[in-house]
């Protein structure tokens, strides 16, 4: 683990996460919710001047991705994940019916 990865690590440690842990959320609804509150100053001054940090660049994941999230997170809180396959619309066409 480098530096800047250890220190995203320890960044974490002092937000507490439990409230964004909600049933069936997906780890990016749970991304998406921490960084919006991050761009909206919901943090303690601390967190923030941290985030402001020249290693950080303002983003909370800037060195851990969403699996190492998940990790963090069940070492953190026994917290437990599950994949689900999804289908998303990827092109909408004209209405046949016109």
């Amino acid at each position: 683990m480098d530096n800047e990865e250890k220190y995203n690590y320890n960044l974490l440690d002092k937000i507490d996460l439990k409230p964004y842990l909600k049933k069936w959320a997906s780890i990016y609804d749970v991304i998406d919710s921490i960084e919006d509150d991050i761009s909206c100053g919901v943090f303690e001054a601390d967190i923030m001047a941290a985030l402001d940090d020249p290693i950080m660049k303002r983003e909370i994941f800037n060195y851990i991705g969403p699996d190492e999230f998940m990790d963090y997170l069940n070492k953190r809180y026994g917290t437990i994940f599950r994949e689900r396959v999804d289908y998303y619309i990827i092109e909408v066409g004209n209405d046949i019916n016109k």
